[in-house]
């Protein structure tokens, strides 16, 4: 059976709260290679993006620089808790393996990382305003765990336009033209007041997603991912026409294998 992107979309905006969305950055970052099984701590308040991120009182302080960077299996990428990310967004690079995911989370101390006890007000809050289409974004990489993050993109425009609608997202993880994207879990996620186009049903928008954007070329699959204990609350566009967004509470696991031909 031939299954279009469009529908793939449909699908995961039912489960996920949203439509899906592009990502489109506009631009290319200069990428660092680091060896593998390394912390690396990102502190907005204290941290510089000129040390080394390796270790809390080394820690770097933008997303930007975090975006920078190539991460490989066993990686650990470590928000502060209580750091707060205006007007940024993170760009995730590079794959872990089976047996040594990749892991974004928050951490206290060098000692106290990644608790799923973390409240809400808790979480590192990334706020992009609309600076990027998603607050975090994975495309065509594998084997990540994202947790504990608070995520909102409220953007200014909300247009009628169907050919240059908002496309919007809080946390988005994209497949494009390649085999299969595999082991990617969202936990404890709070993602919030994400606004998309209001009008136009066919622009892409939503909270948490997993989408494939391929051409006619290829058909690649999403193989085994979940969204679990993640709350989206408050958003508007697609999704608030589709399902009650009031207060979501995702507890799901499910294994997408979606073929084109």
């Amino acid at each position: 059976m031939r299954i279009k992107s469009k529908w793939l979309k449909g699908f995961t905006g039912a489960l996920l709260g949203g439509a899906a969305v592009c990502l489109a950055l506009g631009f290319i970052q200069p990428q660092n290679v680091h060896a593998d099984n390394t912390n690396y701590y990102v502190d907005s308040v204290s941290g510089k993006d000129t040390n080394s991120g390796t270790s809390p009182d080394q820690a770097w302080q933008t997303l930007t620089k975090t975006s920078e960077q190539t991460f490989g299996p066993g990686d650990k990428v470590l928000l502060k808790v209580g750091s707060v990310f205006d007007d940024q967004a993170l760009s995730l690079k590079g794959s872990g393996s089976k047996e040594a995911p990749i892991q974004l989370d928050a951490y206290f101390s060098a000692t106290n990382i990644g608790t799923t006890a973390l409240q809400q007000e808790n979480k590192p809050k990334i706020n992009t305003n609309g600076k990027a289409t998603s607050g975090v974004a994975l495309v065509n990489q594998s084997h990540w765990r994202i947790n504990n993050l608070e995520v909102t993109n409220t953007g200014l425009d909300q247009t009628a336009d169907k050919d240059n609608g908002t496309k919007r997202a809080g946390i988005s993880v994209m497949g494009q033209n390649i085999d299969t994207v595999e082991d990617v879990h969202v936990d404890s996620a709070y993602v919030h007041d994400v606004n998309g186009d209001k009008f136009i049903k066919d622009v892409d928008n939503g909270g948490i997603i997993f989408w494939i954007n391929d051409d006619d070329d290829h058909s690649t699959r999403f193989i085994d991912a979940s969204i679990t204990n993640s709350h989206v609350p408050m958003y508007t566009g697609l999704a608030s026409a589709l399902v009650p967004v009031h207060m979501m509470v995702f507890s799901m696991t499910w294994v997408v294998k979606c073929h084109k031909n």
